[in-house]
């Protein structure tokens, strides 16, 4: 597994304001702790880290923190566990980090990577991805950066699940067996608006020309009918 060297100075004052002035000298702060021993506030320059994780977050990749300002300089095995950011400008504010042992396996979210082309596709269906990531339990040494998740074999309807797929020896995938990671689906399609008929559109227009409601120039119409046949009946006596 590759491993990141970075360098940190123990931390010696802590708070909201100290950690506002540290910033502004362009450091983060910082927290290690795990392996149950006591939490150690730390500073570091982010820069480092950022290249060599190339400007992303990754929780599989193992860091050498190398620690100064000790009566000893120390090196710790740490995994990238929480970073915090600036709301504003996205900025790294604070860093957790997780100390492991190498001979102690943990659970880590390792990155899902889709491969292949989908079967359903050529039928005019779509690859509906449910989940991005496994909750996997190993040794740090073989924490993988990603596992690859082949979707050929999928026609429209079909899914794949955990179950379906198989990991690198030392390897436990954590999440339960029955998760969807993935299936084919066809595209919805849009509600085509109900037909509307002759009649409908005739009244319509009507009450639009006359600037009423076809709802409201009903009642008017029935009435004049029944005046009509009030009439009728009086010539015929």
């Amino acid at each position: 597994m590759e491993k990141i060297t970075l360098q940190a100075e123990l931390r010696q004052s802590r708070g909201t304001n100290a950690n506002r002035r540290l910033r502004l000298r362009g450091l983060v702060p910082a927290v290690v702790y795990g392996r149950g021993s006591d939490p150690v506030s730390l500073q570091f320059n982010p820069k480092s880290l950022l290249q060599a994780l190339q400007g992303g977050e990754s929780a599989t990749r193992l860091i050498s923190l190398d620690i100064s300002g000790t009566k000893k300089d120390s090196s710790r095995l740490v995994l990238l566990k929480e970073v915090q950011r600036d709301p504003l400008t996205q900025a790294w504010s604070h860093v957790d980090f997780l100390e492991v042992n190498m001979k102690e396996a943990i659970t880590v979210p390792v990155p899902l990577r889709y491969v292949g082309k989908a079967a359903g596709l050529v039928q005019g269906g779509i690859v509906d991805i449910q989940r991005r990531q496994l909750n996997i339990s190993c040794l740090p040494a073989d924490i993988p950066t990603h596992i690859d998740v082949d979707v050929t074999q999928l026609n429209i309807g079909d899914s794949l699940h955990i179950s379906d797929i198989q990991v690198a020896a030392g390897l436990t995938i954590v999440d339960s067996a029955h998760l969807t990671l993935a299936t084919v689906v066809v595209p919805g399609k849009e509600e085509e608006p109900a037909a509307v008929s002759e009649e409908e559109a005739a009244a319509a227009e009507a009450a639009a020309a006359e600037g009423e409601q076809p709802a409201a120039a009903k009642p008017e119409a029935e009435a004049d009918a029944k005046e009509k046949d009030k009439e009728k009946e009086k010539e015929k006596t």
